[in-house]
């Protein structure tokens, strides 16, 4: 296609002097001398379009359009010209939806935030906690006798107990398998797609876990919840990296945490609320299907806004790569700063190799089993600190442990995860100003001392005092895990990923994420009853030791480029170096670093 523009200058044909016009053709063209702005289809043009940029006083049909790059957002519209006797077509025009709905920079990046992150992150933390609240109704039991443990004892009620906690887990397991399959599916179909496939997959698994009358289509059902939720978990915080800007994408990303607090919550209250509804199965069928409708609206909105840009680099469809980046932000895509982008992108694809997912097990010059095991490792850390023991078991700590009624303790636990937004929304105001490491590193220094505190408190079953300050602790624990560990691991394994690994590097750790949920869900119960108050002290324990890995190997990528980030790696020499290149090292464009075309093939993955 090419644009034709005429009568800046002359005022000669299309439309009069001072009313400039555009033509779309399919190439290149000359417009006939006297030709009608109004009526282009019989000049000769080879089927063109015509786009006015500004209406003609005598003619107010064609709508104005600020920015001649909107034609690709309009829609042509051919009927018979009105003028008597006259045989050519005229073409008006109508400005159809524009791209992103017309958002541009800050604006575009916050209706991605609200429209496809906020409900997909919503979504997955319902997952999290809706189902706990349901296996004790008295409905759900009658429907799946195998796992009810109200009216069981004895043998029966530990067999009972033991298939319910595996059918819970199947969900995670698909969680992994999941995730996993974005290490393929992630760079052959994009970001978006494999956000709206796996989105439509969950809706799947949520639609026949509600509709269940037997337990063979409750396991399928949570199987194929986890898929769908393990593969959009897996791909969004990849996305929403990819398209941030370094200076915002830490703020960006750390919304995840937010929105998982928030889904947590959500999910508490509407079992609580159904907790009161006895005698009917919508009780537990309508909080499982309510998630529904959040996976909807991820697939409703994620066709409307932009595809990664550096995806589509990877796939050599760099103009379409500079459109978007111009739009996100909201730069002409000409710009020099979106051409330095570019030319950023295109150098760390040469330097990072072929992208097989076989490289994240070699080192190379760019250290990517290094850079893999940080992120699987800083995702281990989000589970191996404790958070689903609080979160998954709050009910049951409430009432077995601290002694509270059924009806209290499911309030106290809803009411807790009011504290993992708050958390989120300090996150987000506080990471690209202190840093990942400093969120990271205090975050898990208080989550240590609430778990030490945890420990001692619930040791003293029969002090009020003492059981006070638990329930305190518990809620602070929820708090500074999610400024610390919830959306910002998310973050952090997409940033230290390099672009032709980034999906399947993401895919690994949020695996990562899924397979610790799992194993903690199965040992915690076992650990509650074997040590009881001991068991805070492990995590404690754990919590502590995060320490000293944060501050001696993960390096702070606040601030820089994706680009850049690829450059500490680049240079370092030992696990060690990171950390201090991140210190030391200039910011700069990796266009600027590597320049010579025999440097960058030299710098392939795999030379030692």
């Amino acid at each position: 296609m090419a644009i034709t523009k005429f009568n800046e200058a002359s005022g000669v044909g299309l439309g009069g002097p001072g009313a400039p016009d555009w033509l779309l053709t399919r190439g290149p063209t000359t417009p006939s001398a006297g030709s009608d702005g109004r009526a282009a289809g019989s000049f000769g043009y080879g089927n063109p379009l015509l786009v006015r940029n500004a209406p003609s006083p005598r003619d107010r049909r064609a709508p104005p359009m600020a920015d001649p790059s909107a034609i690709a957002g309009t829609i042509f519209i051919k009927c018979p010209h009105r003028r008597p006797g006259f045989n050519g077509n005229l073409l008006l025009h109508v400005l159809a939806m524009q791209p992103y709905f017309g958002l541009r920079g800050a604006l575009l990046n916050r209706a991605i935030i609200w429209l496809v992150v906020c409900p997909a992150f919503v979504c997955y933390g319902y997952n999290q906690g809706v189902t706990g609240g349901l296996l004790t109704l008295e409905s759900f039991a009658e429907t799946f006798p195998q796992m009810n443990t109200l009216t069981t004892t004895g043998a029966q009620q530990h067999y009972n107990s033991t298939i319910q906690g595996t059918v819970v887990a199947l969900y995670t397991v698909g969680g992994i398998f999941g995730s996993l399959s974005c290490i393929y599916l992630g760079d052959l179909l994009g970001r978006r797609k494999v956000i709206f496939l796996t989105s439509a997959i969950s809706i799947i698994g949520a639609l026949l876990m509600a509709t269940s009358f037997g337990l063979a289509q409750f396991i399928v059902a949570r199987v194929v919840l986890g898929l769908g939720t393990g593969g959009y978990v897996a791909t969004v915080p990849v996305w929403q990296a990819e398209i941030s800007q370094a200076g915002k994408r830490g703020a960006h990303v750390v919304t995840d945490g937010i929105f998982i607090g928030a889904g947590i919550t959500i999910s508490l209250w509407i079992d609580f609320g159904f907790y009161f509804v006895t005698g009917n199965s919508v009780s537990w069928r309508f909080p499982l299907a309510f998630q529904i409708v959040l996976s909807l609206m991820v697939m409703a909105f994620i066709i409307f806004f932009p595809e990664s840009p550096r995806w589509l680099i990877k796939r050599n469809r760099t103009e379409e790569a500079r459109e978007i980046l111009a739009a996100l932000a909201d730069l002409d895509p000409n710009d020099e700063s979106i051409t330095l982008a570019v030319r950023d992108i295109e150098r760390s694809l040469a330097l990072s190799g072929s992208g097989s997912w076989k490289d994240m097990l070699s080192m190379g010059e760019q250290r990517l089993f290094h850079r893999t095991v940080l992120a699987a490792a800083g995702q281990m850390f989000q589970q191996m600190c404790g958070i689903n023991l609080i979160t998954f078991y709050a009910t049951t700590i409430f009432q077995q442990y601290l002694g509270l009624d059924a009806i209290p303790s499911r309030i106290l636990a809803a009411a807790m995860c009011l504290t993992q937004p708050l958390g989120g929304f300090l996150a987000f105001f506080t990471i690209d100003r202190l840093g990942r490491r400093v969120l990271m590193l205090w975050s898990a220094v208080g989550m240590s001392a609430s778990m030490a505190i945890l420990a001692g408190t619930t040791s003293r079953s029969n002090d009020t005092a003492a059981l006070v300050v638990a329930v305190v602790f518990l809620f602070v624990f929820e708090f500074i895990f999610t400024v610390g560990y919830s959306g910002l691991t998310f973050l952090y394994a997409t940033e230290v990923a390099p672009l032709q690994l980034r999906a399947a590097i993401s895919a690994v750790s949020t695996a990562a994420v899924w397979t610790f949920n799992f194993l903690l869900a199965e040992v915690t119960p076992v650990g509650f009853d074997t040590i009881g108050y001991q068991y805070y002290i492990i995590f404690a324990v754990l919590n502590a030791v995060i320490v000293p890995i944060v501050y001696f190997f993960f390096p702070e990528t606040n601030g820089r480029s994706l680009e850049e980030i690829d450059e500490i790696f680049l240079q370092s020499k030992s696990v060690f170096d990171p950390p201090r290149l991140a210190r030391t090292l200039p910011r700069m464009h990796l266009a600027e670093v590597v320049d010579d075309p025999e440097e960058v093939a030299d710098a392939k993955v795999g030379k030692s």
